[in-house]
């Protein structure tokens, strides 16, 4: 969806939408003046329908580098991953190459101890740095192993079940059996796909709510 939402804001770099299409069919150029159904426009150049052009390739730039800042690949590429391992209705659409591909990038993300920085004091009186080792989450070895029998029933008794009540069935149900794909289950669950309903929504609605005149 993120590459998909990049390529048609590229595509509308050179093509004009409907709305845009019919505020340059009502301007028209004549003499050196500009007019918009028949009123002139006071602050214009002889490039007025140009000048569209170039705000519109700015505009779209910098939202289409907003989009790939705020949503990195390697996020991106891990909730793929996440759902080509456990979402049946794609599971049921991917090969089996591809799925395997995919749990060998959650193995590498999760499967393997990484050591992070942490940064403590401040500008004033000086900062230090220390590094911890977080242990794995997960074990890639067991999960290589888990993953072929989730696989069957993912493709037999679960195939109509959406991501959220197969990972809750794993969990819940398969968690001894299966634990390292019950951990996964868990990421997915938890794993907040977009800002919008924690942040974005939760301010308009504060900003409606509590106005300027309130």
């Amino acid at each position: 969806m993120i590459d998909h939402t990049v390529s048609q804001l590229e595509f509308m770099k050179t093509t004009d939408g409907r709305g845009l299409s019919e505020i340059k069919a009502f301007i028209k150029v004549s003499d050196g003046k500009a007019f918009f159904k028949g009123e002139e426009l006071k602050n214009h150049s002889e490039e007025v329908l140009s000048q569209f052009d170039t705000v519109r390739q700015n505009y779209l730039s910098n939202m289409a580098k907003n989009i790939k800042k705020r949503i990195p690949k390697v996020d991106s590429k891990i909730m793929l991953s996440l759902s080509q391992v456990l979402e049946p209705c794609v599971v049921n659409v991917t090969s089996v190459q591809e799925s395997k591909e995919a749990l060998k990038l959650l193995v590498e993300h999760y499967g393997f101890d990484k050591v992070v920085k942490h940064t403590e004091g401040d500008l004033t009186v000086g900062t230090t740095q220390t590094e911890q080792t977080v242990d794995k989450f997960l074990n890639g070895e067991e999960l290589n192993q888990e993953w072929p029998w989730v696989y069957g029933m993912i493709k037999g008794t679960y195939k109509i079940l959406s991501i959220q009540d197969l990972c809750m069935r794993l969990v819940t149900k398969h968690h001894e059996t299966c634990p390292n794909m019950a951990k996964l289950a868990v990421i997915a669950l938890c794993m907040q796909v977009t800002s919008v309903e924690c942040c974005a929504r939760s301010f308009s609605t504060q900003n409606r709510i509590k106005s300027k005149f309130r």
